[in-house]
């Protein structure tokens, strides 16, 4: 698989800056604070852990690491694909496309294509896949839901680090040498939770969120397509159809 560039951007921006900031100060010690570091980060992924499943967490954290690749689907990419099999299905009939699809990204579009070589009729065609894109895409809200938790659990256990720091001032604030380790825990316990949130959970969810609405919509077109497909339309118009969920143009090339 291919690294997904935005991505990978990202990350190496996010370093480069980091980098710059430590240089800035000669050492990387001076961002460093053991203690609001296990109230900020230990605290929030401590409530994650409460507040979810670990199957769910550990899909959580597989589909955020996918995010380090490009995306399996493509919405453009079905119309070609779509426009093929249309043309094999008025060519040589339905029944041969019964090979076809398996090198799709999984394996809705094969099993798209068996319900067509089964004669399944419209109706039921459109119940089962529909059926599975609404189980696809309750399962990516519920994985975008729990990054989107997470996002919000780190900010508020990064405030509660700076609120342990400051009374930690308080009591201190007759020993200037106490105080300032104090503060530094104040106000490194804010900065970690709010790196965590903006800086990773947040991007996280909406650049997942992008990838649900992309893969929603390559496996509508495929529905479609397969409807149109099982009437016997002509592979232009199958073609039509499917560029106008993408607002471009059909090629206008001469179906075989």
């Amino acid at each position: 698989e291919a690294m997904d560039l935005t991505t990978v951007l990202g990350i190496s921006l996010a370093l480069c800056i980091a980098s710059l900031v430590v240089s800035f100060q000669g050492s990387i010690s001076v961002y460093w604070d053991l203690e609001a570091f296990l109230i900020a980060v230990g605290g929030t992924f401590a409530s994650t852990l409460l507040n979810t499943p670990w199957s769910n967490l550990l899909n959580a954290i597989k589909s955020s690491f996918s995010l380090l690749f490009t995306s399996k689907y493509n919405a453009a990419a079905v119309i070609p694909i779509m426009k093929k099999l249309s043309e094999k299905a008025k060519k040589d009939g339905i029944f041969a496309l019964k090979n076809e699809g398996k090198g799709w990204s999984d394996f809705f579009l094969e099993k798209a294509i068996s319900l067509l070589v089964l004669n399944f009729n419209a109706h039921a065609i459109k119940s089962i896949l529909e059926n599975e894109i609404m189980e696809t895409r309750a399962r990516h809200k519920e994985i975008i839901n729990i990054i989107r938790t997470v996002a919000l659990y780190a900010p508020v256990f990064g405030l509660f680090g700076t609120l342990l720091g400051v009374i930690q001032v308080l009591t201190k604030i007759g020993n200037p040498a106490a105080v300032g380790p104090a503060m530094a825990t104040a106000v490194m316990a804010s900065v970690y939770g709010i790196l965590l949130a903006y800086l990773i959970f947040h991007p996280i969810a909406g650049k997942l969120r992008l990838r649900n609405e992309e893969e929603i919509l390559a496996k509508a077109m495929i529905l479609d397509a397969i409807l149109l497909i099982r009437s016997q339309e002509m592979p232009s118009v199958v073609e039509k159809h499917l560029c106008s969920y993408l607002g471009i143009q059909p090629s206008f090339k001469k179906s075989a």
